[in-house]
């Protein structure tokens, strides 16, 4: 099983997803036009806003939330060993191992009431790993999982490892 290693950036615009980006600049045109815009004309620019809005809300049934982060090595999981970043790690050499495994890509993030405005699927990050060998060598990051199966496949793994 192969995923990328990921390291996240200090950027929080990053974050912004483009239906999020779409709803500040709604909001900022409608308050623009309604403080010069004439009175005859205010119902087609609500008619206008309310379109848009159900558009956007619409639009974030297909949005991704953003990576914000960048890809700086592979972590490689194999029957025999595990490689980070080409660096080979037996597993008998393993002193203990910490898979935190969340989220895969294209999955359906849990929306409660008050969350519309984020977007519908996950990208796969928000997985962490930390090795330690018995030569008190520390490997850890965050990693992305690229879809179901391999999520699926790195669980069995985990828990025949037990």
């Amino acid at each position: 099983m192969r995923f990328e290693i990921i390291e996240r950036k200090k950027n929080y615009l990053g974050l912004i997803t483009n239906s999020q980006w779409a709803l500040i600049a709604l909001f900022l045109f409608l308050f623009l036009v309604l403080k010069f815009i004439e009175n005859q004309y205010i119902d087609f620019v609500m008619l206008f806003f309310l379109f848009t809005l159900l558009g956007i809300i619409a639009y974030r049934y297909m949005d991704y939330e953003k990576l914000n982060s960048i890809v700086i090595g592979d972590l490689i999981i194999d029957q025999n060993c595990i490689l980070i970043n080409n660096q080979r790690i037996n597993f008998e050499t393993i002193h203990s191992i910490n898979l935190d495994i969340n989220h895969y890509f294209s999955e359906l993030q849990n929306i409660g009431i008050n969350d519309f405005y984020k977007p519908q699927y996950l990208i796969g990050k928000g997985n962490y790993f930390e090795i330690i060998t018995n030569n008190n060598l520390e490997y850890k990051g965050e990693f992305l999982i690229n879809n179901r199966i391999d999520f699926l496949n790195l669980k069995d793994f985990t828990f025949n490892q037990i």
